[in-house]
């Protein structure tokens, strides 16, 4: 028989794949996907708490490309982060700009910014494999519990987007990412990086490394502030605050008995356990 979709009526006779075509047709021209889509998007890729407007200049561009096409994902994504809101949020609206580093894409930026390397599909953090406790290959970054393949509670997403710590929730923000993203979280991805001699676990062959020499360098070299200027480019893009910054040079002035490649591991988990580094901005 026939169905009636939003007020859209498929008519009766149909196959299965004709319906179901349709009906993504109604929901696709539906005025309520612009926006919806555009949320999302802006909160993957830049804000977790946009603006009614930015999430407007987004929502037009996914409705009309400028070409009179509607859902040309590149236009939807060029107007997101070409947004005057995406460009100068951080310093028109700090205090709420901004979204939290997921799991994944800490893990990623920390093999990124220093060239891990691998001799075959499974990647190693010094000594220990990325997820300690199952060895999770490369492809399917399993190093965190939150964001393995495959765990997702639901269809939708590791976290949802509407989630928010309580003290945020009353001032009615969000922040999705804190869903699978807790305290647990940090501490996990910490051990990942700080145990690389296998002094909790066994030690296992050595795959794949990152490339830490030249931090190395500067630590053994007593050069404090040149290794802080240079995890401060390639971890923060130049943002490490002045606090962080004290905190952590304090740090190693107090541990000058350990060993200089331990220490470097341990001054970038420091870095990276930072509200400089958790809040992209």
């Amino acid at each position: 028989g026939e169905k009636v979709i939003m007020g859209h009526t498929i008519p009766a006779g149909g196959d299965t794949r004709t319906d179901i075509n349709l009906a993504l047709n109604i929901l696709f021209n539906h005025p309520n996907t612009g926006p919806f889509i555009a949320r999302q998007m802006i909160q993957r890729l830049v804000t977790s708490n946009p603006s009614p407007e930015y999430i407007g200049r987004v929502a037009a561009a996914f409705n009309d490309n400028g070409e009179g096409v509607r859902g040309d994902l590149k236009a939807v994504v060029k107007a997101v982060l070409l947004d005057e809101e995406a460009l100068n949020g951080a310093t028109t609206n700090p205090a709420t700009f901004g979204k939290v580093r997921e799991p994944l894409l800490f893990v990623s930026h920390l093999f990124r910014a220093f060239h891990a390397q691998k001799e075959d599909n499974t990647l190693y953090l010094g000594d220990q494999p990325l997820y300690r406790y199952a060895s999770y290959g490369f492809n399917g970054t399993g190093y965190t519990k939150q964001e393995g393949p495959l765990e997702s509670l639901t269809v939708f997403n590791h976290f949802t987007p509407e989630d928010a710590p309580y003290s945020l929730k009353k001032e009615g923000l969000v922040a999705p990412e804190f869903e699978v993203f807790g305290t647990d979280g940090v501490h996990q991805q910490l051990l990942g990086l700080i145990n690389k001699d296998g002094f909790i676990y066994e030690t296992h062959e050595v795959t794949a490394e990152l490339q830490l020499d030249a931090e190395t360098a500067l630590m053994e070299a007593g050069k404090y502030d040149e290794l802080l200027d240079r995890l401060n480019t390639l971890l923060l893009g130049g943002g490490m605050s002045a606090i962080t910054r004290n905190t952590i040079k304090g740090y190693i002035e107090q541990q000058e008995n350990i060993p200089s490649d331990k220490r470097v591991r341990y001054v970038i988990s420091l870095v990276m356990a930072s509200p400089d580094y958790a809040v992209q901005r």
